[in-house]
């Protein structure tokens, strides 16, 4: 190795300057609280868990922590904002299995809202969000148009395209779509207490909502 290629080598590493990580290191730091956090929270709620057991199980200093998260609320929102991007990405993992058929795709949303709601890491979040709501009203929000108004967007544009394929004006595919979504998941909601019912169970009823919503197919 050359001597000026060994300098520049020095001058890269030096260039973070002194104890600070290596792009890939402070990721896996990152990670590693988000992890913690979300494990704390969920175990402990947001009242009972503390940042500096946080940073006690993730093997980091306080410095380190709140250099990232200056606040439990913070903490909280990185931490929220990550879980959602992982159920998007699961949720979406069947779509490339989508057909034309209307029946087929109603099921599979039904089937994706029942998992979802089925989920412990989704319930758990659930309830921590609504027992916190008055201080995260803006991630309250994010609830609904995150999950309740996409998934009835979604419905409602399959209804209206559905409709348009046979020469149809779609007229009320909105209040269809969230009726049926409100069915699904009031259902959950109600029959859930501390733990949901078997997913079998749930399935049968999510799918008798869909043959329903079709049955009254000249309503919408």
């Amino acid at each position: 190795m050359t001597r000026a290629a060994t300098n520049t080598k020095a001058n890269k590493a030096t260039s973070r300057g002194p104890g600070r990580p290596s792009t890939k290191r402070a990721a896996a730091i990152d990670r590693l609280i988000i992890e913690t956090a979300n494990r704390h929270f969920r175990s402990l709620g947001f009242d009972g868990m503390a940042l500096e057991g946080v940073a006690a199980e993730a093997g980091v200093s306080k410095g380190t922590l709140y250099a990232r998260h200056k606040s439990k609320e913070a903490l909280f929102l990185a931490v929220w904002e990550d879980a959602v991007g992982r159920w998007s990405d699961a949720a979406s993992e069947g779509d490339h299995q989508l057909t034309s058929d209307l029946r087929q795709r109603l099921a599979y949303h039904a089937t994706t809202i029942v998992d979802s709601l089925r989920d412990p890491e989704v319930r758990d979040f659930q309830a921590l969000i609504l027992s916190n709501a008055n201080r995260f009203p803006a991630i309250a929000r994010q609830i609904h148009d995150i999950g309740h108004r996409y998934i009835v967007n979604l419905v409602a544009q399959d209804l209206a395209d559905a409709a348009r394929c046979e020469g149809l004006a779609p007229r009320d595919v909105q209040s269809v779509a969230t009726a049926f979504v409100s069915a699904i998941t009031g259902w959950l909601l109600q029959t859930a207490t501390s733990e949901p019912p078997p997913r079998e169970q749930a399935i049968a009823y999510a799918l008798r909502v869909v043959d329903l919503v079709l049955a009254a197919r000249a309503e919408w």
